[in-house]
């Protein structure tokens, strides 16, 4: 649907040449650096989900990681990249919890496995990947990185992840954070 909705421009969409000045001196926050910030610092799980089923879900979303990683930003993530407006993308859903992973998606598994959403993405892009990531990396709150993060996402794609019902708030309003360094 996407490429037949750009076959008709008479040019191919470009990212937006966006740039977040990071404050103090730190690394710029660009289009083009995100995903190599996300695949830097966010730690997959071990268990996937690679079945439609509650089960499926609840192994995942009851593993020793989820028990034990709390305070974080999270995403779901896809074993191959989905189309977007612009590019693609293997992130599905970015999320925050003050909780454990555990917590506060345990009791939603049944849940997961009645939506159709999820059930198309399984046979489509292949298992979903959970990562987690502290959240002081990319805010000084759960609220403000979950922001932060949407913003660099749409940033590349001029829209949010397709799970996602969370828009981000006005970046214009809302200072960026400088985008972690690599510790020495």
């Amino acid at each position: 649907m996407t490429s037949a909705l750009f076959a008709s421009l008479p040019f191919t969409p470009e990212p937006p040449p966006v740039a977040l000045q990071a404050p103090s001196g730190g690394e710029e926050m660009t289009s083009g650096n995100f995903y190599d910030s996300v695949e830097r610092h966010f730690t997959t799980f071990d268990v996937q989900i690679t079945g439609h089923s509650a089960d499926a879900y609840l192994r995942a979303f009851t593993c020793v990681e989820a028990e034990r990683r709390k305070g974080v930003v999270y995403l779901f993530r896809s074993e191959r990249e989905v189309p977007r407006l612009v590019g693609s993308s293997d992130i599905l859903y970015i999320g925050q919890t003050k909780n454990s992973f555990q917590r506060r998606y345990q009791q939603w598994a049944a849940h997961h496995a009645t939506i159709k959403r999820n059930e198309h993405t399984l046979a489509g892009y292949g298992p979903i990947r959970l990562s987690t990531c502290d959240y002081r990396v990319f805010g000084e709150s759960l609220l403000a990185a979950e922001n932060q993060l949407l913003w660099w996402y749409y940033a590349n794609h001029f829209e949010y992840p397709p799970f996602n019902y969370t828009r981000a708030k006005n970046p214009g309003k809302v200072k960026p954070k400088a985008m972690p360094q690599e510790a020495a």
